[in-house]
C-alpha cells in the first residue's frame, strides 16, 4: 500500500486481485475521509485450458521448457499477458507455429521469433505448455469438484 497527498489530502492506493481472473487486478485508491463508493466491477472469468490431446516426447518438452524460459516467460509469466497455458492455440501446431515464428499477431505486439528459434522449437513450447494446461486444467477440475 502506498501512501500519498494529492491536493492537500491524504490518499491510499493498493493493487488487488493480481492474476485471479482475466480482468481481476485493480488499482485500488482511497481518500482519507472520502464519501465516494468503490464503482462496480465485473469479473470476467479466466479461459479453461484447452490443452491438445496429442503426445509430445520428453526431448520436445524439455526444449519446450529451455525456450519458454529464454523467451517467453518474460511476457507470459505474469497477470498483463495471456496466460499461454490457456490459450487455444495449444491445439494447432500450425496456428501455433504462424504466431511464434511467422508474427502473426505483431500488430497485437507479439513479435516473430524467427530469428530466435527454428520451427521445431516453437513446437517443444507448444509441448511444453500443453503439459502445464493439462496440469492447470486437472487443478481446476480438482477445485470445482469440492
Amino acid at each position: 500500500m502506498k501512501k500519498f497527498v494529492v491536493a492537500g489530502m491524504l490518499c491510499l492506493a493498493a493493487v488487488a486481485g493480481a492474476g485471479q481472473s482475466a480482468n481481476a487486478t485493480s488499482i485500488l485508491g482511497w481518500q482519507i475521509g472520502g464519501k465516494a463508493a468503490a464503482l462496480p466491477h465485473e469479473i470476467i472469468p479466466l479461459d479453461t485450458p484447452q490443452p491438445s490431446s496429442e503426445v509430445f516426447t520428453p526431448a520436445q518438452i524439455a526444449t519446450g521448457a529451455k525456450f519458454y524460459g529464454a523467451y517467453c516467460t518474460i511476457c507470459h509469466g505474469g497477470p498483463v499477458n495471456p496466460d499461454l497455458r490457456r490459450s487455444a492455440l495449444l491445439q494447432s501446431k500450425d496456428a501455433f507455429r504462424q504466431v511464434v515464428i511467422g508474427g502473426s499477431l505483431s500488430q497485437n505486439g507479439m513479435a516473430s521469433f524467427a530469428a530466435y528459434m527454428k520451427p521445431a522449437d516453437a513446437e517443444g513450447i507448444r509441448a511444453y505448455l500443453n503439459g502445464q494446461a493439462q496440469a492447470l486444467l486437472a487443478e481446476e477440475r480438482k477445485k470445482t469438484a469440492r
